[in-house]
């Protein structure tokens, strides 16, 4: 069964990638990696409907807990986005401590009003400063544009799903960020 990767899912949401990545890893069809780039937020942010606790705790009150309690909670007791970027994060941290961990926050699109895409942005941007984390500003800096996608698609193909430009665009201005960032 082929999943359908327009529609939203839990299917692949960044903890189910991880989980296959340390079971993956665990049973050694995986190299410890060096690097994980996590790019996250856009759902968080396009369906409130679906994640409507997103919001439910901000970045000071995640990070209240002590790691060693709060590393004791199961996913499904993790549920606003500043809680489950840490728990996330923190997670990799603690199964892969030599990777370097990059946070990508979403880009910029038509779909989601700009306030709560940056307010998904913001969120992610300080759980990586809680955290000593890499994060790059797609939001801010990417080649995608909500203002510019609304007039005329120029580097999305329904103004959030990059097009071809798009993606060869993107994937320069993240290569060259990202070798900025990288600690090898």
């Amino acid at each position: 069964m082929r999943e359908n990767t327009e529609r939203l899912s839990d299917n692949n949401v960044v903890f189910n990638q991880i989980e296959r990545l340390i079971d993956a890893w665990n049973r050694g069809r995986q190299p410890e990696p060096q690097l994980i780039i996590i790019s996250a937020g856009t759902n968080d942010a396009w369906f409130p409907k679906y994640r409507p606790n997103v919001f439910d705790c901000d970045v000071a009150h995640a990070f209240e807990e002590p790691d060693s309690l709060f590393a004791q909670r199961t996913p499904n007791n993790v549920l606003s986005l500043a809680e489950v970027v840490r728990y996330d994060c923190t997670l990799l941290m603690r199964i892969f401590p030599h990777a370097q961990i990059v946070l990508l926050t979403p880009m910029q699109s038509t779909s989601i009003p700009d306030m709560r895409l940056f307010s998904v942005a913001e969120t992610i941007a300080k759980c990586g400063d809680r955290l000593s984390l890499a994060v790059v500003r797609q939001d801010k800096e990417s080649c995608v544009s909500s203002a510019r996608e609304r007039t005329a698609r120029c580097f999305t193909t329904d103004g959030t799903h990059t097009n071809i430009e798009g993606a060869r665009r993107n994937g320069y201005y993240l290569a060259n960020r990202l070798s900025a960032i990288l600690q090898w």
